[in-house]
């Protein structure tokens, strides 16, 4: 599974730094939090590619063709972002069931601002896997400029 983890994630996905000021106990605290926190983001990325290939077909062949793990995984997010914000029944939004496209759009939204708020966590209302890999890729160091997610009339 590490492997597998590994491969998806890259090498550095899964490696910590060994601080001689860490002892045995934090170290393991510590490598225990890091795969927790790879396994989130590689079920997270499943979601998208999920969604991806269920609703977008045409767009799920292009992700797999590309040269770098990096561009696939960020391609698959931003196209999940797009496929969710279109979706109206069977959406993974928290919205009410009855919402109108606009409060959807709305919810969206509200999930990028606060991707792109800064805060260290996402709040329960938007604690969603598109945004969560969003975000992730953010802190990561990836140029994903807001721009390419907000709605130009909102």
């Amino acid at each position: 599974m590490i492997a597998a983890l590994r491969r998806k994630l890259g090498t550095k996905a899964l490696s910590l730094p060994s601080s001689p000021s860490l002892h045995l106990p934090q170290r393991q605290a510590a490598r225990s939090l890091a795969t927790e926190i790879n396994v989130d983001l590689a079920k997270d990325m499943d979601h998208a590619v999920d969604m991806v290939r269920s609703h977008d077909p045409a767009g799920y062949l292009p992700g797999k063709l590309l040269p770098t793990q990096a561009m696939t995984d960020t391609y698959y997010a931003s196209r999940s972002f797009w496929v969710e914000t279109g979706l109206r029944f069977g959406t993974t939004a928290k919205v009410e069931p009855n919402a109108s496209p606009a409060e959807h759009i709305e919810w969206w939204q509200g999930g990028i601002d606060e991707v792109y708020s800064g805060r260290d966590t996402l709040s329960e209302d938007f604690d969603h896997p598109t945004l969560r890999l969003v975000r992730q890729f953010i802190l990561q160091g990836l140029d994903l400029s807001k721009d390419n997610f907000d709605h130009p009339t909102l």
